[in-house]
């Protein structure tokens, strides 16, 4: 007598299996995560922030440090360091998210780290208001000469 898989035995068969991929999925997000965060520890992006007609840019920078996020123009409006979420691209590419409270509203980075540039996109949504958007762009500052304050 051969075993013959019915639909329902095939059903269950796959289903058993569900567990072990989710499992592997965190796993594997896990692993892109804490290699995103060692690439970005000690990091410092001096940054251009503009509206999306590329008018007059405001300069910027952002640190990532002890699994911390701060900006020099989050730190000057008394924001808060903020946590971060970051996970690593299987080619390198580094995505990042952030979000900072300031007495100015919500403030929220999203971006993108290849190499040394980054790119991204800066909100601010001040209380009772709708969010504002700019583009970012920006480079890995080498020295971290300039730190922030």
């Amino acid at each position: 007598m051969k075993n013959k898989l019915t639909p329902s035995s095939l059903i269950l068969l796959l289903l058993s299996f569900i567990p072990t991929l989710i499992f592997a999925q965190n796993q594997d997000m896990q692993q892109k995560q804490v290699a995103a965060q060692q690439f970005l520890e000690g990091k410092q992006f001096s940054l251009l922030i503009h509206a999306e007609n590329q008018g007059q840019a405001i300069k910027d920078f952002i640190r990532f440090e002890n699994g911390s996020f701060e900006t020099k123009d989050g730190k000057s409006s008394s924001a808060e360091v903020s946590r971060f979420a970051a996970w690593q691209e299987a080619d390198g590419t580094i995505n990042f998210q952030a979000v900072i409270g300031t007495p100015e509203g919500l403030k929220s980075y999203i971006g993108t780290i290849k190499g040394e540039n980054i790119t991204g996109k800066y909100s601010l949504q001040p209380a009772n208001e709708s969010a504002v958007s700019f583009v970012l762009n920006g480079v890995l500052n080498k020295s971290n000469s300039e730190t922030v304050k």
